[in-house]
């Protein structure tokens, strides 16, 4: 956020939290904001806390979560006190800007606190889709479950025909989770000759400072210009 990307997520907890939180806490200078941000989030570091969906100790984790979130927003947002303004370095009033496209879908996740921005879809397949087409930065993947597996395929698709008039990097941040996603997608893009085409732009990453060098060296990718078959009848 601070070098001009302008960040979105899948607007849930766990990873997508953190893009929206790192997004937030933009207005101060000094990274160790994030590390103070964190120590008052872990005191409910998961939205259902492992209880059984539907419970009273579910609900009771999901507030907790919610109030953890809530008491970070008080802290460092526009009411920030002057001690912490200038212990973090605040260069800001307002907090940084990102946006969060979370679902209404599954039902079964809050929307996290810390982007000013939602989307709100209620078909979850339009949600992944739309929220992958307007990534054109590149995108990021984290280890998560069926709907992560979707959406790596579908902006594999949006890259191969360049549905968007771009290709963005695609990177994948854990070898244990996505090393044979990768090969895979690896030995698809060679069966279909563009390595050269956007075959580079796919990376597998360990640390999330890796994946920040390799959005910031790979620029979006501009298809060749073509002539749609509807022009041409």
């Amino acid at each position: 956020t601070r070098r001009g990307y302008f960040i979105a997520s899948g607007g849930g907890p766990g990873i997508m939290e953190a893009a929206n939180l790192g997004a937030y806490l933009a207005h101060f200078a000094r990274a160790e904001v994030i590390d103070e941000a964190i120590v008052m989030l872990s005191v409910a570091p998961k939205f259902d806390g492992g209880q059984p969906e539907g419970s009273a100790r579910y609900l009771a984790a999901i507030s907790d979560y919610v109030a953890a979130a809530r008491q970070v927003v008080a802290r460092f947002g526009p009411g920030c006190v002057r001690g912490d303004q200038q212990e973090y370095a605040r260069e800001r009033e307002q907090p940084g800007e990102s946006l969060a496209v979370p679902t209404w879908f599954y039902g079964h996740e809050p929307s996290n606190l810390f982007s000013p921005y939602i989307a709100k879809y209620f078909a979850n397949s339009i949600r992944e889709d739309g929220l992958l087409a307007i990534s054109l930065g590149g995108v990021v993947f984290a280890p998560g479950s069926a709907g992560t597996m979707q959406e790596v395929f579908m902006d594999l698709a949006q890259n191969h025909y360049a549905t968007f008039s771009l290709r963005s990097p695609m990177i994948f941040m854990g070898r244990a989770c996505f090393e044979g996603t990768v090969g895979l997608i690896r030995e698809f893009v060679q069966s279909k000759g563009m390595e050269q085409v956007y075959g580079d732009m796919i990376t597998l990453v360990e640390e999330p400072e890796e994946a920040v060098a390799f959005v910031r060296a790979q620029a979006p990718r501009p298809r060749r210009e073509y002539i749609p078959l509807y022009e041409l009848l």
